[in-house]
């Protein structure tokens, strides 16, 4: 069947590589090898290996350590994303750094042939990866329901589309910002937090304490923060940094910003203390990132 030409002129071709894997997925369920998840709470080492015939996802929370990824021990930083391709080899050597230590574990058996991968559709490796994005809760999601493969497929194959409509694209650039945030995925797995998280993405220049963010939710902060913890695989204040690093990002490459009205957004006292918080955070000062932003 000949593709619909308005589609083929208006779908990025890694979104159609996408929508084209997943729905390969939903015609052979069972390619859907493995989608499980493990608790680090020790240091777990996985030596050098590959699979012939399937694509493996790692999604990797609260951890420290290093990734085999095309050849390299990577080092990793906050929420890191891997996907490996057939044949090629990986491994990590892990150590929790806090109580939400996991890995999200997804094995794909698939073509050489399919675009997503012969093209490498989805991006190898990706650290400090926004948890705004929504794949933590989603990769949850999906492995909690990996034992239901044989009775729920079509569910299944649903969620793990999710996953990949999320995942980090080779083609994006350092600062793209991730797709849209669903609240209806938190609100699934705990319709307690749902309004809380929600409140941090309505104002990027006020961030709430994390006193706000328990009340709302009916909490004491202690309580509070554990869930959030548990849910999004990062604490709240990580969480609220991510999103206005993220927007700080976007806003820098848009060339009528300015510096201040960029440090005025986000809420900063001045100029002077966002040009040294962005700093911090991406190593090169807000001026340096404008100029080349492949240095992040």
């Amino acid at each position: 069947m000949a593709p619909d030409p308005i589609q083929a002129e208006t779908t990025p071709p890694d979104e159609a590589a996408v929508s084209d894997l997943c729905a390969k997925l939903f015609a052979e369920p069972a390619r859907l090898d493995q989608a499980v998840t493990h608790a680090i709470d020790h240091r777990l080492y996985i030596g050098p290996h590959s699979h012939k015939d399937l694509m493996q996802l790692d999604l990797i929370t609260g951890c420290e350590g290093s990734c085999l990824v095309e050849g390299q021990w990577r080092r990793l930083n906050g929420l890191s994303a891997m996907a490996t391709y057939p044949g090629a080899e990986h491994g990590y050597e892990l150590v929790p750094h806090d109580h939400s230590a996991r890995v999200y574990n997804i094995r794909l058996a698939v073509k050489n042939n399919w675009t997503a991968v012969s093209n490498q559709t989805l991006q190898a490796w990706v650290t400090s990866l926004d948890p705004g994005r929504g794949l933590v809760p989603v990769m949850r999601l999906l492995t909690e329901s990996g034992s239901h493969i044989e009775t729920r497929p079509a569910l299944l194959i649903a969620r793990l589309s999710e996953a990949l409509c999320l995942w980090p694209r080779s083609s994006q650039g350092p600062g793209d910002m991730p797709p849209g945030f669903s609240i209806s995925t938190i609100r699934e797995l705990d319709h307690e937090l749902a309004d809380a998280i929600s409140h941090i993405h309505e104002d990027a220049g006020r961030p709430p304490t994390l006193d706000e963010l328990a009340e709302i939710s009916s909490m004491s902060p202690r309580h509070f923060a554990r869930r959030f913890e548990t849910l999004l695989g990062c604490t709240p204040h990580a969480y609220i940094t991510a999103r206005r690093f993220a927007r700080a990002r976007e806003m820098l490459l848009q060339e009528r910003f300015k510096t201040h009205q960029v440090a005025e957004a986000l809420g900063f006292s001045s100029p002077a203390t966002f040009s040294r918080w962005f700093s911090q955070h991406a190593g090169v000062s807000p001026r340096q990132y404008r100029q080349d932003p492949h240095v992040l």
